[in-house]
């Protein structure tokens, strides 16, 4: 892997987590499944820019999401995501092609059923966590993760599987430039 990019991804990362933490929290169903769905395709862009041998190459708009997901994964996006990140194509896709489409708890659980055991994991313990903190301890959370509104779980999904893919570009970015790190 060559890679002649600024490590951009690091500092613009802050405000892509609040602006897609503001999308899951103050939208309709249609907003907020719309913006996910571009927040997390922004993150396959940037894999694919971390890891591409000629990033100059690449011209995004030639591409639809099942196009920058297969080259994801081609060049070495973890097979792992496949199933979510498809399901999450395929949700936009309703979406994007149904007046009537609601997020309803059938459609966030199968983008539950979808995630791989690790994502599913990390989601839950992210949530055991969450319910820890000062300011989450009494707000009347559910006991289990699943359920959640499914606004609710929605986000927790995407936003474990988009930390995922975040993870797999920053760990491509350090092995680019020697820094082989356990710790990420």
């Amino acid at each position: 892997m060559s890679i002649n990019r600024s490590p951009t991804i690091i500092d613009e990362l802050e405000d892509r987590n609040n602006e897609l933490f503001v999308a899951l929290d103050g939208e309709d169903d249609l907003g907020i499944v719309i913006r996910a769905h571009i927040h997390i395709e922004h993150e396959l862009k940037e894999f694919i820019l971390t890891v591409a041998p000629k990033p100059d190459q690449i011209h995004f708009p030639d591409y639809q999401y099942d196009g920058l997901l297969t080259l994801a994964l081609t060049l070495g996006l973890s097979g792992e995501l496949k199933p979510a990140l498809s399901a999450i194509g395929n949700l936009r896709n309703k979406f994007a092609h149904r007046l009537d489409m609601a997020l309803t708890k059938h459609e966030a659980n199968n983008l539950y059923r979808a995630l791989s055991a690790e994502v599913k994991s990390d989601a839950h313990l992210g949530y055991a966590n969450l319910k820890r903190m000062p300011k989450y301890a009494n707000a009347g959370l559910p006991k289990s993760m699943r359920d959640l509104s499914p606004r609710r779980l929605f986000g927790t999904c995407v936003v474990t599987l988009r930390s995922f893919i975040i993870l797999q570009t920053l760990k491509a970015y350090a092995r680019s430039i020697g820094l082989e790190s356990k710790a990420l």
